[in-house]
Parts: C-alpha cells; sequence; structure tokens
C-alpha cells in the first residue's frame, strides 16, 4: 500500500481460495491511495510461476473537492467572460484533469454556449461564446457545474450558484417630483428606486455620510443636490 507493506494473516478454504486478513483500511482518508497484491500460484506437484502475479486496487474514501471558484459562489458579478474551478485530490493518484467537467447554467437551466480549457493541471474553465451581455437582458443566478474526477477513478458533482447583474438601477419616484416648485418649508427628500432581478439597490449613499446642500441655479431657483460631508 501507499505506507508499504500490510500485515495480514493469511487463511484458505482447503482447495483453492486463500483468503488475506487485516485491519481495517481507515476511513479518514490517511489510508487512501494504491495496493499492490502479490500472488505466486502453485500446485501440489511443484509448478509455479517464476515471478509474482500482480494485482492493483484503489482505497479511496475521500472524494476530490474543490477549492475556489471564480465568480465565487454567492458572489455577484456585473461583466463575465468566464468560469473556473480550481480541484484539490485527495487519492494521491492526481486530479484527472481531462475527464473532470466544468459548465455554466443560465437562470433557464440550460448551458451557456462556450468550450473548456484547462491548465494541465487543476484548474478547468468555461470560456464563454460569447461573453454575457451587458444590457441587463441576461441577468439572473447562474450555477456553475463541476464534474471532479481523480486518476483512481473517484469524481463528484458540485454545483454552485452566483448571481450575474449588469443592469443598472433606477429611478421609479422621487417626491418632491422633478421640476416641482416647493412654497412650504420640508424637511425629507424621498426616492425610491428598482433594480430589477438584480443584485439590489446599495443604500450606501443615504448611510449618514452624505448631505443635501441648496445651490442656486439662477436668481430664482434652487436645486438640491448631493454632497459628501467632511
Amino acid at each position: 500500500g501507499p505506507k508499504g507493506t500490510i500485515g495480514a494473516n493469511k487463511a484458505d478454504d482447503g482447495k483453492n481460495t486463500i483468503y488475506l486478513n487485516f485491519k481495517a483500511l481507515k476511513v479518514d482518508g490517511s489510508d487512501d491511495g494504491a495496493y499492490r497484491i502479490e500472488v505466486i500460484p502453485q500446485d501440489l506437484a511443484g509448478n509455479k510461476y517464476q515471478s509474482p502475479v500482480l494485482f492493483e486496487f484503489f482505497y479511496i474514501t475521500q472524494k476530490p473537492e474543490i477549492i475556489s471558484t471564480s465568480p465565487e459562489e454567492k458572489t455577484f458579478v456585473s461583466q463575465l467572460n468566464q468560469v473556473s474551478a480550481v480541484l484539490e485530490d485527495h487519492s494521491g493518484e492526481g486530479i484527472d484533469i481531462k475527464q473532470s467537467t466544468i459548465r455554466l447554467i443560465a437562470p433557464d437551466g440550460k448551458t451557456v454556449s462556450g468550450r473548456q480549457t484547462d491548465d494541465r493541471n487543476v484548474t478547468i474553465r468555461w470560456i464563454l461564446e460569447p461573453p454575457l451581455p451587458t444590457d441587463g437582458t441576461a441577468d439572473g443566478e447562474y450555477t456553475i457545474s463541476v464534474l471532479a474526477v481523480d486518476k483512481a477513478g473517484s469524481q463528484a458533482t458540485y454545483q454552485l450558484k452566483f448571481f450575474y447583474d449588469s443592469g443598472i438601477p433606477k429611478i421609479t419616484k422621487i417626491s418632491p417630483a422633478d421640476s416641482e416648485a416647493i412654497y412650504e418649508p420640508i424637511s425629507k427628500i424621498t426616492i425610491t428606486l428598482t433594480d430589477g432581478t438584480g443584485s439590489g439597490v446599495d443604500l450606501a449613499i443615504l448611510d449618514g455620510e452624505a448631505a443635501l446642500a441648496a445651490q442656486p441655479d439662477d436668481a430664482d431657483d434652487w436645486r438640491l443636490t448631493s454632497r459628501n460631508s467632511s
């Protein structure tokens, strides 16, 4: 095995079957890897092989994993021309980069057109052809679908979601209204915005760090503008 020869007790059924009994392999990944069995068949007349017959198997308790993706899971992006994933092997044999796959799934469940590339090591990419449009028509929740495969044959699938938001928020209502004349003292301005199905309106400009300043347009009219307070 990966740590050398395993101590085993040999038994048989008195006819033609041999048993090797040994301490159970651990399931925490520490015993994972390739194991080799060597057998020298021999009959009662003394006929036997001159060299051992070799058999190999892989003991795998830990599946390959994803270390990171781009975009990251549960994040928002406003431009996108590719997605990628970095894989991690736990078999001791390495990632099978050619058998591993990555795809981008659109909000409607269809695969986004593209092609797969890799770094011949542990990173796989899905290059979008063409990139997603930036006019808001393709906005929504996307899924990076990954099949991670190692060279021992173990595999695992992952579905990681992120949000694509390229649309600009729109002002749907403002009070006082645009160009409205105000003849009474006011202490509040209300602005209502919408971001459609996007990431949501960023209200940071209203966190107390902004102030309203009155500036004259001419001798008779005034306008309210936002400025940062020092």
